[in-house]
């Protein structure tokens, strides 16, 4: 009887050693609020066997080309980290590289947030991607500012068809990016029809407090820099 109950013990403990080995809890810096994380990219729906090859098309899908480690934060409040992730901007997949340097792609379906990270410094967060519905479209957003106002970038994607080349018997492909950017209240996300003080004019009041500031700083709100410090600047001073 008393083997039979050890046998039971060493069972049991087997059995979690093995649950824990796709099991990271992470340390200090990461921020996790008590989630537990998973090291599993089937919780995101993966694309078992997919192959990666855009070899023959020309241009970038990718929001960085370079490999970043990242969070994925999943809808569930699970969620993934990867040591080397790259997200594809034409697909919405997430790429990774396994254990084996294989480079593999997991759907993004469940996923609600990505907080990715310098590659030298992994405990420094660089930017957050959320995604939202906009016009009934799926999208991940760069989020530039956080407060009452938030900037959104978002960076799409698109597959353009170029003519018959007839030296290699086939079409030209390349990626195409657009950017825009939109502004996201406490009731909804809007598009900017570009960066531009009339067009914030819908959602900032331009009162002689914030022209003051726009004077002082010499900012244009021409360029996304001086948009982000402007909006940072109001959300500390307007709650």
């Amino acid at each position: 009887m008393r083997v039979l109950f050890t046998l039971v013990i060493v069972c049991v403990k087997c059995a979690l050693c093995a649950q824990n080995l796709n099991l990271d809890v992470s340390g200090a810096g990461i921020g996790s609020n008590g989630v537990v994380r998973f090291n599993d990219p089937g919780l995101m729906g993966e694309k078992s066997g997919a192959k990666i090859d855009y070899s023959d098309i020309g241009g970038n899908c990718f929001l960085v080309n370079e490999w970043r480690p990242c969070l994925v934060q999943l809808q569930d409040r699970a969620s993934v980290r990867f040591s080397k992730f790259k997200l594809n901007l034409y697909t919405n997949d997430i790429h990774y590289l396994d254990g084996w340097g294989r480079e593999l792609a997991t759907a993004s379906t469940k996923v609600d947030e990505i907080i990715v990270y310098d590659s030298q410094d992994t405990t420094r967060g660089i930017s957050v991607l959320k995604k939202f519905i906009v016009n009934g479209k799926e999208s991940f957003f760069l989020v530039l500012t956080q407060g009452k106002l938030k900037l959104l970038k978002r960076n799409k994607v698109t597959l353009f068809k170029g003519e018959y080349d007839v030296s290699r018997a086939k079409n030209d492909f390349r990626f195409v990016k657009k950017t825009d950017y939109f502004l996201r209240t406490d009731i909804k996300i809007s598009q900017l029809k570009n960066l531009s003080q009339e067009s914030l004019s819908g959602y900032i009041v331009f009162d002689e407090v914030s022209l003051n500031r726009l004077s002082e700083t010499k900012n244009r709100l021409k360029s996304e820099p001086q948009v982000v410090e402007f909006i940072d600047w109001y959300n500390s001073h307007h709650n």
